[in-house]
């Protein structure tokens, strides 16, 4: 059910942006710095990011940018450029993670059926040591919004993007902590896209004792799987959450939202060195 509801989530963010841009576009050179891609296949290209230089765990600044197309060409010929979608990652994923679910089958399924026009999906590696950068500057794992920034300014220099279409030829979107970051650097940036989408984004803190956002819902099950009982002693809690964030999945989630979300680094509050 899952995989059916992301699919479905995927197809309609991809047709959203193909509304986005008109048929007419201007030929541009041949991208620069890319292994040439064949139509129906996607592109993958390494690239080094600066800001992620000695973040405080050792997170390579080397990622993946992941593109696949909409056409029957091959990207790497003179031809059309194309409108651009960028497609998030959720946490504990990679730039990979779209393509479990077949995001190129499902590009070439609905051009060739004429649901779409030729267009290109693009995503970045934001993983890191606490499983995901929730797309945030941050002192404890590096600037991912600048990553992000970045990944754009790079493909709309070197690639078959339809610069020219400004805002209209640009969507955003993302799944889950990808979700968020699509929502918020949107938000950020409103001249730059002309849609923006979440599937399963965490964007509501809630109130406690809610039934959903993250105090709602997140915090109690981090509390059940710790076996804390509020209010604990600081010192108490801390050691458990360090210890339980490798293999319970509630609670590192919410150990990589604090890395993601605290203005310090989380090092510089771990007396104990746990972290």
């Amino acid at each position: 059910m899952r995989s059916l509801i992301k699919r479905i989530g995927i197809a309609a963010t991809v047709g959203a942006a193909l509304l986005l841009v008109a048929a007419a576009c201007s030929e541009r050179e041949s991208p620069l710095g890319r292994t040439a891609a064949e139509p129906g296949t996607i592109d993958r290209e390494p690239l080094s990011f600066d800001v992620l230089q000695l973040n405080d765990y050792g997170d390579s600044p080397s990622r993946q940018i992941i593109t696949a197309y909409a056409t029957d060409e091959d990207p790497s010929l003179p031809q059309q450029p194309m409108p651009v979608l960028y497609l998030l990652h959720d946490w504990q994923g990679d730039a990979l993670e779209f393509q479990g679910y077949n995001l190129q089958a499902l590009l070439s399924d609905m051009y060739a059926k004429g649901e779409i026009g030729r267009m290109m999906v693009v995503t970045v590696d934001a993983s890191n040591g606490l499983g995901g950068s929730f797309y945030r500057n941050a002192g404890t794992m590096g600037d991912y919004e600048d990553v992000l920034a970045a990944t754009i300014d790079h493909v709309e220099k070197h690639t078959r993007a339809y610069t020219a279409g400004g805002r209209m030829a640009r969507a955003i979107s993302g799944h889950g902590m990808g979700g968020y970051g699509a929502f918020r650097f949107a938000l950020d940036r409103p001249e730059m896209f002309g849609a923006v989408s979440s599937m399963s984004g965490p964007l509501s803190f809630g109130e406690q004792n809610s039934d959903f956002g993250i105090w709602g819902t997140l915090v109690p099950q981090v509390f059940t799987e710790i076996d804390i009982v509020p209010p604990d002693a600081e010192m108490s809690v801390y050691p458990r959450l360090a210890a339980a964030r490798h293999t319970l999945r509630n609670t590192a989630l919410f150990v990589a939202m604090s890395g993601a979300f605290s203005p310090h680094p989380l090092r510089s509050l771990d007396s104990l060195g746990m972290l």
